[in-house]
């Protein structure tokens, strides 16, 4: 026969089981939130160094294609068809290592409707880069506004303009951004010297805030050319007349 004194044994040893267990869920919750937070710490870094690297990657893709596009316009000058130095800038990139696709035929998804054969772009450079070439004399302000839309349904985030008819190669080379804060949208002081002259930054990002001295830029690894305008998806980056590249 179970006696009253033995019942209030039980009962106090529940009791003190309860309470330990609670305490010990207690102390898992704290030790869990401590853990999700030191990983959402680790992921974080994790993707600011990530990011790093793919500007540092950018950085050096669209050097080379400056830097190849330099020695073609040098070697030859305008005149030819873009078609030439089309296939001239392919060959000098697929020689430098870089994987190159040129008249490319582009499809995307918009809204739940798939656009089949939207456009080609002149080169896609390492899936990462795409690059429009002209052999125009002049300069029209709808060349930039035509790469920012091919980089928009592309998601891609770096374009290069070249226009390989003009004088001066520096008259003709545009950098478009999509999806990079302004921040980003300027070379940083540590840049190397540019084969082009010197000069401030265009006006047209004078309003951008200035990057910090740390945060990797999209300028080409071989120049210290400013960027056009800060990067916006919804805005197009233009040069103004005359701007310094």
């Amino acid at each position: 026969m179970i006696t009253q004194r033995h019942r209030d044994y039980r009962d106090t040893e529940d009791k003190e089981f309860e309470e330990d267990h609670t305490e010990a869920l207690a102390h898992r919750g704290t030790e869990d939130t401590e853990a999700l937070a030191h990983r959402g710490t680790e992921d974080t870094e994790a993707q600011r160094l990530k990011r790093t690297k793919r500007l540092e990657r950018l950085n050096d893709i669209s050097g080379d294609i400056l830097d190849a596009a330099i020695k073609i316009h040098r070697h030859f000058g305008p005149g030819m068809l873009e078609s030439v130095y089309e296939r001239l800038l392919e060959a000098e990139l697929t020689k430098r290592g870089h994987f190159v696709e040129r008249q490319k035929i582009i499809s995307f998804d918009y809204e739940g409707q798939t656009f089949d054969n939207a456009f080609r772009v002149d080169l896609l450079v390492d899936k990462e880069i795409v690059v429009e070439l002209k052999a125009t004399e002049t300069m029209n302000k709808l060349y930039p506004m035509q790469v920012k839309t091919y980089l928009v349904a592309m998601n891609l985030h770096l374009g290069l303009l070249i226009n390989f008819g003009m004088d001066k190669l520096v008259d003709g080379f545009v950098r478009i951004i999509n999806g990079y804060p302004s921040s980003l949208s300027s070379p940083s002081s540590s840049s190397p010297s540019s084969p082009f002259p010197s000069s401030s930054s265009p006006t047209s990002s004078s309003s951008s805030p200035s990057p910090s001295p740390s945060s990797p830029s999209l300028c080409a690894s071989v120049t210290s050319v400013p960027l056009c305008a800060s990067a916006s998806v919804t805005s197009v980056p233009l040069c103004a007349k005359g701007a310094p590249l």
